[in-house]
């Protein structure tokens, strides 16, 4: 699937390798009552080092959002992509506690984290390894959103996986993604769609070693935020779906 006119480029190019309201409100808010997508969450099997959470906008403190801003920028410089590109996306949806809360935390959607726990040290903060977050681009929940085309199916969107460099190979991509495979089917998802780079080959094979379906390449114009240097350029992506 090739699409050579200009369009906007999706949601991602860069994937690296509470209680939810099943309908409405803050899915990302933690809750006392044990419900699916909190189960859906916490992964039985996590060593005692490492753990799979929810991110709170609640809670999170200044130091949480400077990590996975860092994470997602180091992956990203690390994948050889555009500047401009690592710019703009950390003035989007990461930009702050507001932003991710409004990208992840309304309708069915969520942002998981997995930290590495601190050594005999209970005065220290995790460090936060790896991430990933499923932003509800559903007609019934998701938000309307400006910069791609409007979704028209019950599907999640898979955004901003990143392993810290020194994890990767270690099984937490995989954990992560079967995290993101429970709280969908929880939330009643019907699939996850996700964009990355085409030149990201070996992201490309993860997701697809997942049960992700490569579904084609499309040449996507970027626009005048997406410029490098003021020369217009074209970005090939990878559009991958999971359909339960």
């Amino acid at each position: 699937m090739t699409a050579s006119a200009a369009t906007e480029i999706p949601a991602d190019v860069e994937q690296i390798v509470g209680s939810a309201d099943k309908t409405s409100g803050d899915s990302c808010k933690p809750s006392t009552d044990p419900t699916p997508s909190r189960k859906a969450i916490d992964a039985s099997d996590d060593s005692p080092s490492f753990a799979i959470r929810q991110f709170d906008p609640s809670s999170s403190p200044p130091s949480e959002m400077s990590q996975i801003r860092d994470l997602f920028k180091v992956g990203m410089t690390s994948a050889n992509a555009p500047s401009s590109y690592i710019e703009r996306s950390l003035s989007l949806d990461i930009k702050d506690v507001d932003s991710m809360a409004d990208t992840y935390c309304k309708g069915r959607g969520t942002f998981i984290l997995m930290d590495k726990a601190c050594d005999d040290d209970s005065s220290c903060s995790r460090e936060i390894v790896g991430m990933v977050g499923l932003q509800d681009a559903s007609p019934q929940t998701g938000a309307c959103r400006q910069d791609k085309d409007i979704e028209t199916r019950n599907v999640c969107e898979l955004r901003r996986m990143s392993i810290h460099s020194s994890y990767r190979r270690c099984g937490f991509g995989a954990k992560l993604i079967d995290s993101c495979v429970r709280h969908a089917k929880a939330m009643g998802f019907d699939g996850i769609k996700l964009y990355t780079g085409s030149w990201m080959t070996a992201a490309i094979e993860f997701y697809v070693k997942m049960g992700f379906r490569d579904m084609g390449r499309i040449e996507y114009k970027a626009d005048d935020d997406g410029t490098d240097g003021g020369r217009s350029c074209a970005v090939v992506i990878a559009h991958l779906e999971m359909m339960f």
